[in-house]
């Protein structure tokens, strides 16, 4: 969340709500971990199809094939870590986070 707190104001009047589809988060995941990636946001289904393909994803254990909060908050460190990478890879990732600095520009 450090990410976005940078960017959002902080003030409780006023409210904003950022979604995210899950396939996007997914993409941008492998992004992150994967170095030689090419086309992720065209993968129908990341989480399916890389991330829990087998019971460890670059070392963190993936149970079964749902996603849950606490594998997310590991997976997504990372993305945080990478997120210039991820951006690159990912044109939705640059999308968004023009989209959060224009809505910052409105509330600054």
């Amino acid at each position: 969340m450090d990410i976005l707190d940078t960017y959002l104001c902080k003030d409780d009047r006023v409210k904003y709500v950022l979604t995210i589809p899950c396939d996007a988060t997914d993409s941008w995941i492998v992004a992150a971990f994967e170095d030689q990636v090419t086309d992720i946001e065209k993968v129908d289904s990341p989480w399916k199809d890389i991330i829990a393909r087998g019971k460890n994803y670059h070392g963190i254990r993936i149970p079964g094939k749902n996603k849950s909060k606490r594998i997310y908050k590991i997976l997504i460190e990372k993305v945080c870590e990478k997120w210039n990478s991820v951006k690159e890879k990912c044109p939705q990732a640059l999308k968004f986070e023009n989209d959060v600095k224009y809505i910052y520009s409105l509330i600054e």
